[in-house]
C-alpha cells in the first residue's frame, strides 16, 4: 500500500533514507559523504519548502519511500529509497509508476550521482532519458572555488536561497557571501523604505552555511 508520509513520520522516512544511501558510500566523492546521509533538520525543511513523501508499506511496516517537489512546471523527483534488505524486489517499480501515473500529465526530472549506474539503469528503463555530458549543470563540469548567492529581502525568494546552499553544500563549493539585494530605497525625505520587508539573511548564514 502506498500513502503520503508526513513529518510526523520523519524518523520512519529517515530510517529508510539513510540505510538505502549506504550503497552510496565509496561511490560518490568522499567530501559529499556523511553519516547520516540525511539528518531529521535537513529532511524537515525539506518538507517545509514542499516535498512530499510518498511509501510503500508491507505489513505495516514502511520499506521503501519516493520524494517529489513542484517547481513551476516541472516535478521534481528529490528522492527514492528502498531498504537494502527490500531491494531488487520491486518497490522502487511500483513507486515511480504510482508517481507517474499521478503526474501523468507532467514533466518529471530526476537527479542521481553519475557514478550510481545502477540509479540510471532503473530510470531508462521508465523511459527517462539521460542527459549528456554537454547538457548537465554548470556547477557540475566547471570547478567552482565558491559561490555568492543573491536574493531580495522576501520569503518567497528565500526559499530558492536555501536550496541554492544545499544543493552547493552537496556539490562541495563554499559560499562567499550572501547579498541582500533591494533591501531598501532612500526616498527624497533622507529615509529608508524597505520595499520588500525585512528578513534577516544572518540568520540563514548562521543556520545553513557551513564554514562560512
Amino acid at each position: 500500500m502506498i500513502n503520503e508520509y508526513k513529518k510526523n513520520d520523519i524518523s520512519k522516512i529517515l530510517n529508510i533514507i539513510n540505510d538505502a544511501s549506504l550503497r552510496y558510500k565509496g561511490i560518490i566523492p568522499d567530501d559529499c559523504w556523511h553519516e547520516p546521509y540525511m539528518s531529521e533538520k535537513e529532511l524537515f525543511d525539506e518538507l517545509d519548502d514542499g516535498v512530499h513523501m510518498y511509501g510503500y508499506d508491507l505489513n505495516n511496516k514502511l520499506i521503501g519511500v519516493i520524494g517529489i517537489q513542484e517547481v513551476k512546471d516541472v516535478i521534481l523527483i528529490r528522492h527514492a529509497y528502498t531498504l537494502i534488505s527490500q531491494q531488487n524486489k520491486g518497490i522502487g517499480s511500483v513507486l515511480l509508476n504510482y508517481l507517474l501515473k499521478k503526474n501523468q500529465n507532467s514533466r518529471l526530472l530526476v537527479g542521481t550521482w553519475k557514478n550510481a549506474t545502477w540509479a540510471i539503469r532503473f530510470y531508462e528503463k521508465f523511459g527517462f532519458t539521460l542527459h549528456s555530458k554537454e547538457q548537465s549543470t554548470f556547477s557540475q563540469e566547471i570547478k567552482m572555488d565558491g559561490a555568492i548567492i543573491i536574493s531580495t529581502p522576501q520569503e518567497v525568494a528565500l526559499l530558492d536561497v536555501k536550496r541554492g546552499i544545499k544543493m552547493f553544500d552537496k556539490l562541495g563549493v563554499k559560499i562567499l557571501g550572501l547579498v541582500d539585494n533591494m533591501s531598501f530605497f532612500i526616498g527624497d525625505d533622507g529615509k529608508k523604505y524597505k520595499i520588500f520587508g525585512e528578513v534577516e539573511l544572518k540568520e540563514l548564514q548562521k543556520n545553513l552555511i557551513k564554514n562560512f
